[in-house]
């Protein structure tokens, strides 16, 4: 994962990295974090990012003007715009920002957008589903849960159930989501479809019932606090 601050005060843009740092370290995620202090430079730097988080007034340029030039060349870029003004909000939206973060900056705001960030970017991927027979891709934002079964596993879905001669443990690695929790060593789960939790219990959207081992729960209730905090 990308990342690209341009901010013209070293204060904000400090915070910004720090914030941002944290957050996909305590995902255990790859990722940079590059810092620009004017337009100019992150132009020069003609490097693609996965996201930038862009000042709406830099010194030399104004950052709607920035953000047309950058879409020119990159329509993928995720662009979430810093400002004062809350005006601003809709000429950001000429230049198909995702979403704009007033100044003073809140850690609040920035994990927010962040979380949104990851889901509106998790949407266009797909797991690779090894069969004894073939690869079945999948959309990930499709899968429910994946249930270990003994060294390999059921990977579930919306419409269906594949049989992997993949481990629990391998697919939790590749997945390396944010949506996606341990909740039982025989486990993997996608908060999204979480329809209710009475206890240690967790009924699924599609009705199935899923336990919470007493070894996981607070990693558990720890990730879906950040999900129901952060994805309205």
């Amino acid at each position: 994962m990308k990342i690209a601050i341009c901010e013209d005060e070293a204060v904000i843009s400090e915070q910004i990295k720090e914030i941002t740092g944290s957050y996909f370290k305590n995902l255990d995620m790859d990722f940079s974090v590059s810092v620009f202090d004017s337009g100019k430079s992150f132009e020069r730097s003609g490097e693609s990012f996965d996201l930038l988080f862009l000042d709406y007034k830099l010194s030399d340029i104004n950052g709607i003007e920035l953000a047309h030039n950058i879409r020119k060349n990159d329509k993928n870029i995720v662009i979430i715009f810093v400002t004062a003004y809350s005006e601003h909000v809709f000429e950001s939206f000429e230049v198909g920002a995702f979403r704009y973060i007033l100044k003073p900056i809140e850690e609040d705001e920035i994990k927010k957008a962040l979380y949104s960030f990851l889901a509106f970017y998790e949407n266009d991927l797909t797991l690779c589903v090894p069969t004894k027979l073939k690869k079945i891709y999948v959309p990930l934002n499709e899968v429910i849960y994946i249930e270990s079964d003994a060294k390999y596993s059921v990977v579930r879905t919306i419409d269906a159930a594949y049989d992997s001669i993949k481990s629990l443990l391998d697919f939790q690695n590749v997945i390396n989501s944010q949506f996606f929790i341990r909740t039982h060593k025989r486990y993997l789960l996608n908060l999204k479809y979480i329809s209710e939790i009475d206890k240690n219990i967790i009924t699924l959207t599609n009705g199935e019932k899923v336990v919470i081992s007493r070894r996981n729960l607070k990693a558990f209730n720890a990730a879906y606090t950040n999900y129901l905090k952060y994805s309205v």
